[in-house]
């Protein structure tokens, strides 16, 4: 395997978490194409066992089988706390963004959501990731 200078071509990966699996497969699809590399789990007890501090972001759906986004969340803050966690749901309540928030995460996204706006949230948190390291 050749050598390559972080600086030159940082890896920009992520870890999407999302148990329905058209939205996983169009998340997955639309992050590839911009550019990142992405792992794809289908529910929180997935997510925990493919958690690493190499992430530059993960995006978590908060309403999931096994383990919901908010014990995702709290394994990333303990675990690997320079990993900026965006959690997306479609049922949270205005208490549940507060306590989103309180736990630590980076951004909510509420869906339906635009990809657009989306993406925009995850370059935003892969910048905060990368300067983060960059200032290490």
């Amino acid at each position: 395997m050749g050598s390559v200078s972080a600086s030159s071509n940082p890896r920009r990966t992520l870890l999407v978490v999302e148990d329905d699996g058209p939205i996983r497969n169009l998340l997955t699809y639309n992050l590839r194409r911009e550019g990142f590399e992405v792992t794809a789990a289908a529910d929180g007890i997935e997510a925990i066992a493919l958690a690493h501090g190499g992430y530059e972001a993960a995006l978590v759906d908060l309403w999931m089988p096994g383990k919901d986004g908010f014990e995702v969340l709290d394994h990333f803050r303990r675990n690997h706390p320079e990993v900026p966690v965006v959690i997306v749901s479609a049922h949270a309540q205005e208490k549940d963004v507060a306590a989103i928030r309180a736990a630590g995460a980076f951004d909510f996204i509420s869906k339906p959501f635009r990809i657009a706006q989306l993406l925009e949230i995850v370059h935003t948190a892969s910048r905060t990731r990368t300067a983060a390291k960059a200032g290490a």
